[in-house]
């Protein structure tokens, strides 16, 4: 009875311990059953005490159990329950969630400001592609992330390469050469050709807009076809005439036409299908603006040359400059003016300030000499000359 009475003595300050060991024992009792006997000493009936031990400890009732649902994932799916523990000393009960990770840059996780919400967050673009103009394009469909182009395939005659930028196309297609172009007379009139020759016409009933290209006969000859516009019928042949000479001369299918330059003018075939008509003056010319300052030597700003030379210059003594001539193509190599008595030098009467002037003297097959003076009475002097125009002209 003393063993109660401490028992309630303990119950009635709440006196309780909040950590017991495994061996430790508890002393149990229901409050609703009625004593055997009344009584000050005796309010907790002592046949209702029991004893048990901590490890043996058990509560009525199950607790609860973590699970995912479905149980089984399907599919790319993850579940977020992971496992149970339980310590077997203290009895406590730990449950296992697994934690939220990004794999993407674009992706990001975060907790929300009041900390109920895990919120997911992406940077990316759900882009698509599209082609641009009207002709075929490459782009075909976008599957999941996946962008996807059709490929280029090389047809007849073409191939394709690629380099770590680009794509080339080429085509492998043979070419052919025109035949060298020659020279004769047609009816006493000397002419160009380059071999391509007119073909008869087709019949135009209306007048066409057409573009007439280069075609090969069987002979491996160039033709063209002629854009004659008749109203009806067809023509094959044209006469070709001139201000002076001979009449005029009948040209039909497969005669050739030569094109010739007269006096002052050269022809020249510069492709299987193009005549060039040059201007021939009869000489060719230098022509530059010369500036020169102190003792340097002069300096040339060339506007125009076809003489297949240059011009080196030196100063040699005060105002006082030698011109040698050299290989325009190779400066280092001295070329002859060639016939002196052919050559035109003048210098104009332009100058930096005051009355001045300027000779050109000692002429040779490669070299002349440039004097600049002050005409007031200075003398041979320097730093005159300013754009001051040479023109040389060399006559064949």
């Amino acid at each position: 009875m003393n063993i109660l009475t401490d028992i309630l003595s303990l119950i009635r300050q709440g006196k309780y311990s909040k950590v017991a060991e495994k061996d430790d024992v508890l002393v149990l009792g229901k409050w609703n059953e009625t004593p055997d006997m009344t009584g000050v000493a005796s309010p907790i009936p002592y046949k209702a005490v029991k004893l048990i031990k901590i490890s043996d400890f058990k509560i009525e009732g199950k607790g609860c159990i973590n699970a995912n649902t479905p149980l089984a994932p399907k599919g790319d799916t993850a579940t977020v329950y992971q496992k149970t523990v339980n310590d077997e000393d203290t009895g406590e009960c730990t449950v296992f969630f697994r934690t939220l990770k990004s794999m993407s840059t674009n992706l990001t996780l975060a907790l929300s400001a009041d900390d109920d919400y895990v919120e997911i967050d992406t940077s990316g673009e759900p882009n698509l592609a599209a082609n641009a103009g009207t002709g075929k394009g490459v782009w075909k469909d976008k599957v999941g992330e996946t962008l996807n182009f059709k490929s280029l395939v090389a047809g007849s005659n073409i191939t394709i390469g690629e380099s770590t930028n680009e794509i080339t196309i080429s085509g492998t297609g043979s070419s052919y050469v025109l035949p060298a172009a020659t020279a004769t007379t047609l009816g006493g009139v000397e002419l160009f050709s380059n071999t391509v020759q007119l073909e008869a016409a087709e019949a135009v009933s209306t007048i066409k807009d057409r573009t007439y290209g280069l075609q090969f006969n069987s002979s491996g000859q160039a033709v063209v076809n002629v854009p004659w516009i008749t109203s009806g019928g067809t023509m094959s042949q044209f006469s070709v005439n001139s201000d002076s000479g001979i009449g005029a001369t009948t040209i039909v299918n497969n005669d050739i036409l030569y094109l010739k330059g007269g006096t002052g003018i050269n022809t020249v075939g510069s492709s299987p299908d193009t005549v060039t008509f040059n201007l021939d003056l009869g000489y060719t010319k230098y022509v530059a603006l010369i500036t020169q300052q102190f003792g340097n030597a002069p300096t040339q700003i060339i506007l125009e040359n076809n003489t297949g030379r240059i011009l080196q210059w030196t100063h040699t003594s005060p105002g006082q400059y030698r011109a040698v001539w050299k290989d325009v193509n190779n400066p280092g190599t001295d070329l002859a003016l060639v016939d002196i008595d052919k050559a035109a030098l003048s210098i104009a009467q332009t100058f930096k300030s005051g009355a001045c002037g300027a000779n050109i003297v000692s002429s040779s097959v490669a070299s002349f000499n440039v004097m600049t003076f002050e005409i007031s009475g200075g003398g041979v002097l320097d730093t005159l000359l300013l754009n001051t125009l040479l023109e040389i002209k060399i006559y064949s």
